[in-house]
């Protein structure tokens, strides 16, 4: 059984198709999934998918129907590589950007795992590192998916059996009504 939450599965699957990814022909020497703050330059070019923040609000009236909610996910996607020319960082970054939303939006199944994407921003760090320079670009993309949580019921009622008494003389009646109950997708779809 798989439990991991429909937020790491859509972390996963954009890691997974963001690490073939290369910059400038150089493959990505580190990859991560969650946000270390320190990347040496040896491990450069680097790449991180992570989840940055993740917001449920509920929908319909609370008590009234199963758990149901809307959930707003903040995937954070970096990629940190170094180089002597700033011009030559900036023009690569911004190809790396291009590439990897090609990647991503173009993806039947990345699209599939949410209902719709609310933005993407990007972000710039440089630093100077000797003669060199690292460069970080950050791309943070929001997107939206409903989940619904079902009861934990161990005993599904399945089957319900109805008698009824009759005056003297008229013949006793008992039908049995079988109930086909199917239980919402615990990830909200249908």
């Amino acid at each position: 059984m798989n439990d991991s939450t429909h937020a790491i599965k859509i972390r996963d699957y954009a890691f997974d198709h963001l690490v073939p990814m290369t910059i400038n022909g150089r493959t990505m020497k580190s990859a991560r999934k969650v946000p270390i703050t320190t990347v040496q330059p040896e491990q450069l070019p680097a790449l991180g998918v992570f989840i940055l923040s993740e917001r449920e609000e509920q929908l319909g009236p609370k008590g009234v129907t199963l758990p149901q909610f809307e959930c707003t996910l903040d995937i954070g996607i970096s990629w940190v590589l170094m180089a002597s020319d700033d011009a030559f960082i900036d023009g690569t970054l911004d190809a790396v950007v291009a590439q990897a939303k090609k990647i991503l939006l173009g993806d039947t199944g990345f699209l599939e795992l949410y209902e719709f994407t609310t933005g993407i921003t990007r972000n710039y760090n440089f630093s100077k590192q000797g003669e060199s320079y690292i460069a970080e670009i950050r791309v943070a993309m929001q997107v939206t998916y409903k989940t619904v949580y079902p009861p934990l019921a161990p005993y599904d009622l399945n089957l319900i059996d109805i008698q009824t008494t009759a005056p003297t003389g008229t013949p006793t009646i008992e039908v049995q009504i079988p109930i086909e109950v199917t239980p919402p997708d615990p990830d909200g779809e249908d």
